[in-house]
């Protein structure tokens, strides 16, 4: 390894370090699992997972990971860092071991384009990205995804067409892991680039040897999974694809972005919610860059296919989310770093120029990694600072919250514990949770009052109709958030909870009567007000009266 290259590593680990930090800083602040792709339902079943392994009921782990809507990976992190011992933050800082990966696949896309600053350019607009920060301070597959996603375009720029065998096994082996973490994972991003690389190589015995070890690791690989998953893929999400997005009922929501604004979108959303204002328009620049002769003479038309391919497909298919292109970041990046450092050496101070764009750039990370994010209107001040822009939602369509502040409720949930305990209820004996259309919902508290008490006897009204139905004789408390002044919980507020997750099954009617079975057991207890005028009602219950077995004389 040249000089050049050690000293551009070295500056690269710095720079993620710091940004790790940052991120860290940020989960000493946070209150609750609360991101835009279900995190909250990510954590619960990494509770659920976690506490039957370690319980030694982990035979019935097998058939719920055959069944999940995400694949393992995207949990198997968090139920490592529980069964260590962690807790929330542990549990979010265990999707940062992907951080390595996407950092050096995407400091090798860019030193190839245009040497190893470039490398180091790329990572910081990466890392610098309001949905990269975002996604530190979260428990969701977006990391994964974008790091295998840097991880395979760096082998398959290595591979010469999959004729020499140790890239060809890397880009099997991360194709993979992305197909662990996300459903499909990095599959419609590299269509392109392999069916570019069959063509090339249509003569070449070496490339149809690579191509058949990447289609056997991956078989072997993924397989078991996404056999079940295929039923689902062409009966539900299929149908999606050119329907839009559809709610629990069934129902299509969302509307369409009107032409021309649909071809664009995409592109839009780089400076707009991924890649923050200066790292969208140096990605854009980068793209356009790749094009141009200079581009081509510097081997970016590999990156710019792997990139404008995966933007082209999502552009044709109606349905929408932020996230699709997420896997194209690191390509964008590399880009856009390799346009910024050539365009740097050829102008007197040109790498001071640039060092100081790439330092702005990462201002959001500062800023968004504090406890007090500001309250600003939209503008170029918030799209600057805290990558949050004014764009109007008829250009990009609907956004989500990237610049968001930690969610501390107040809920006390190792207050609330602890007075569990005083009472003399077990952590090993079952409670019952309710939330009542307030932002804290059952997810929520089933998986934080499972990580304190470092159980699986938490069981949700919403969330396991059927368990409550079995097993609230044995409930020894109720835990019950509400926004009104109501003290407990009735039948009209667990019919709306799940009409409005899930969509209202007349097989748990008889849960609406038990909700009534349940209130009248509550004894002793007592509420803690919490933010935004919501109530945590906490209910310790009476036993059930046990039948006798012998008949009156």
């Amino acid at each position: 390894m040249k000089p050049d290259d050690r000293r551009s590593l070295l500056a690269t680990a710095a720079v993620t370090v710091a940004f790790l930090a940052l991120a860290w800083r940020w989960l000493s602040f946070q209150d609750l699992p609360d991101g835009s792709r279900d995190e909250f339902f990510l954590v619960e079943v990494v509770t659920d997972w976690a506490w039957r392994l370690r319980d030694g009921s982990g035979g019935s782990v097998l058939p719920a990971v055959l069944q999940s809507y995400y694949p393992p990976l995207a949990r198997l992190p968090g139920v490592i860092a529980l069964l260590l011992g962690g807790g929330l933050d542990a549990l979010v800082a265990s999707q940062w071991g992907w951080v390595p990966i996407g950092v050096f696949g995407t400091w090798w896309a860019a030193r190839r384009l245009a040497g190893p600053w470039a490398g180091l350019a790329a990572a910081i607009l990466w890392l610098s990205g309001p949905v990269v920060i975002y996604s530190l301070h979260h428990f969701e597959p977006n990391l994964g995804q974008m790091a295998a996603g840097a991880a395979v375009l760096a082998a398959w720029l290595e591979s010469d067409d999959f004729r020499r065998f140790r890239p060809t096994l890397a880009f099997a082996a991360f194709l993979a892991l992305g197909m662990l973490v996300e459903r499909l994972g990095l599959v419609p991003f590299v269509l392109v680039p392999i069916a570019l690389s069959a063509w090339r190589g249509r003569r070449d015995r070496a490339t149809r040897h690579g191509l058949a070890i990447v289609a056997g690791v991956c078989l072997v690989a993924v397989g078991w999974w996404y056999r079940g998953f295929l039923t689902y893929l062409v009966t539900e999400m299929v149908p999606q694809m050119f329907a839009g997005e559809t709610t629990a009922q069934g129902d299509v929501e969302g509307e369409v972005l009107a032409l021309p604004w649909r071809w664009t979108q995409y592109l839009v959303l780089l400076p707009d919610t991924q890649l923050g204002l200066l790292g969208g328009l140096i990605g854009l620049g980068g793209l356009g860059w790749g094009l141009s002769p200079a581009g081509r003479r510097a081997g970016a038309g590999d990156v710019v296919v792997w990139a404008g391919a995966g933007l082209l497909l999502f552009t044709l298919l109606t349905k929408r989310q932020v996230f699709y292109t997420l896997p194209v970041l690191p390509a964008v990046c590399a880009l856009g770093a390799a346009a910024l450092v050539q365009g740097a050496r050829k102008v007197p101070g040109g790498a001071v120029f640039a060092g100081l764009i790439l330092l702005l750039g990462a201002v959001p990370a500062v800023v968004m990694s504090g406890p007090r994010i500001p309250d600003w209107e939209p503008g170029m001040r918030t799209w600057a600072v805290l990558g949050v822009s004014p764009l109007p939602e008829w250009l990009v369509g609907p956004r989500y919250a990237i610049a968001a502040p930690p969610r501390d409720q107040g809920l006390g949930i190792a207050v609330v514990a602890g007075w569990l305990r005083e009472q003399g209820i077990r952590d090993d004996e079952p409670i019952l949770v309710f939330a009542a259309d307030t932002r804290v919902t059952d997810s929520y508290l089933v998986s934080l009052f499972r990580i304190e008490r470092r159980t699986a006897e938490v069981i949700s009204f919403t969330l396991q109709p059927d368990a409550v139905l079995e097993r609230s004789a044995e409930a020894r408390a109720l835990i019950y958030v509400t926004r009104d002044e109501r003290q407990l919980p009735d039948a009209e507020q667990v019919r709306a909870a799940h009409e409005a997750f899930f969509g209202w099954q007349e097989q748990y009617a008889p849960l609406l009567e038990e909700v009534g079975v349940v209130a009248s057991r509550a004894t002793e207890g007592f509420k803690r007000p919490l933010a935004e005028g919501e109530t945590l009602w906490v209910w310790r219950l009476a036993p059930v009266a046990q039948k006798s077995s012998t008949s009156p004389p």
